[in-house]
């Protein structure tokens, strides 16, 4: 039977951490033994989020064998000009023997472990800026977007080169890749050729973390996700504001990471601040928000970054999903919602294009051109004129059933077992 090590050295909340408890919780249907190994502290917070399974087995990232004295002499030598370093403020020195540090511990850790459980495989889940380990059993990564090379954003050389080697040392090293969609994985084959056999397209499906209590829907627009340039807020809230002209009832609702800061004007958001279209963007949203504060108030609701079942919640009594992003790795909300029987006005991105084909859900997926706010407000005023009823659950089942969290993670175990062992 197979043994899958999964270690998470940090993990990003919203769709990542979807996609991270989705894919642990079938593992642990699925597989004979999952190790999560992870600090403390996302210990602690996914045993909240996992079921109870005695397939599941948490191992905290530290040190492997304290007997081990030639690897602690070898870091008590490196601490020694670290400290040296620090002394003499030579700082690239001092983090550059600091990553020397966590590397001798990080593999030596995850060797130990996959001896003492004689596990078969490793799998990361999140990988991005990290280096790959050396370990002796095969070994796979999760590769969600290539933000840094493909959004319409433009950084730095030095910050896209970060990304670059971390996901090149993986190409390279690792034994396979897994993409979250055919799109990332186009992405990767264009900036580093020459390593398609070794990477795998395995799309994600629709979460649900229970069966939400039935809510009479409201004329409520949701779009779950953090703030961010390439999400596009902007493009909602000025479609919102050609619909507000119209006297319509209706409601905009945003939760995700600073969404609750965007609706109240506060413009000191964290994400993209490397790019150069940051402050051109913030510009432009603060002269709409001086202009629009009692209209923008009136109709959008920022909830921040919620709980998954705030999210659940906010589906349930959503009249409609809206997507209005001009670059995706997936994008998650349109699996969720086409899985939950709500319709989706989505701008027209390939990656989008590939869950309406997976679904087969042309008719509950309308398409607009990114960045086109008079577009996106005339098909929500149609939303609010002739909405689209919600699909039943048996109706539910009958479409999208063949396509859930079981196939995603059977697909990655097929994967898995065809890895040339050692």
């Amino acid at each position: 039977m197979l043994k899958l090590i999964i270690p998470i050295p940090y993990y990003v909340p919203g769709g990542v951490e979807k996609v991270m408890l989705a894919l642990i919780t079938e593992f642990s249907q699925q597989l004979e033994q999952v190790i999560i190994v992870a600090s403390p502290k996302t210990i602690n917070y996914f045993r909240t989020k996992l079921p109870e399974n005695d397939s599941l087995v948490y191992e905290y990232f530290g040190w492997a064998d304290v007997n081990h004295l030639n690897k602690l002499r070898q870091i008590g030598l490196i601490n020694r000009f670290i400290n040296l370093a620090e002394a003499l403020n030579l700082t690239k020195l001092s983090q550059y023997l600091n990553s020397l540090t966590e590397k001798i511990n990080y593999d030596k850790k995850i060797i130990f472990l996959s001896n003492k459980y004689q596990a078969n495989y490793c799998l990361y889940l999140l990988a991005n800026k990290m280096r790959c380990p050396n370990l002796n059993i095969p070994l796979a990564m999760v590769s969600y977007d290539l933000f840094w090379r493909c959004a319409p954003l433009k950084y730095s050389k030095e910050y896209q080169n970060i990304y670059d080697n971390s996901l090149l040392n993986w190409l390279k090293k690792a034994n396979h890749i897994v993409t979250i969609s055919a799109k990332t994985k186009q992405e990767i084959n264009k900036k580093f050729p020459g390593f398609t056999d070794k990477i795998s397209p395995v799309p994600l499906a629709g979460y649900s973390i229970s069966v939400c209590e039935s809510i009479q829907p409201e004329n409520i627009f949701y779009f779950p996700s953090s703030f961010s340039i390439y999400k596009d807020h902007l493009t909602l809230i000025k479609a919102g504001l050609l619909l507000a002209e119209k006297q319509l009832n209706f409601q905009i609702l945003l939760t995700g990471k600073e969404t609750d800061k965007l609706v109240k004007g506060d413009l000191d958001l964290s994400q993209q601040k490397e790019s150069q279209e940051y402050q051109q963007y913030l510009r432009e949203y603060a002269e709409i928000y001086q202009e629009n504060q009692e209209v923008i108030q009136r109709y959008f609701v920022g909830l921040g970054y919620g709980e998954l079942e705030q999210v659940e919640k906010s589906y349930a009594k959503s009249l409609c999903v809206v997507m209005p992003s001009i670059y995706e790795g997936f994008g998650l909300a349109i699996s969720e919602a086409v899985t939950r029987g709500l319709p989706v006005i989505a701008s027209d991105l390939d990656v989008f294009h590939e869950q309406v084909e997976l679904y087969q859900c042309s008719d509950r997926v309308e398409f607009f051109p990114p960045g086109d706010a008079e577009t996106l407000a005339k098909l929500m005023e149609k939303m609010l004129l002739h909405p689209q009823q919600r699909l039943s659950q048996s109706e539910i089942e009958r479409r999208f059933s063949h396509w859930t969290w079981r196939e995603v993670a059977q697909e990655y175990i097929n994967i898995l077992v065809k890895l040339p062992q050692d």
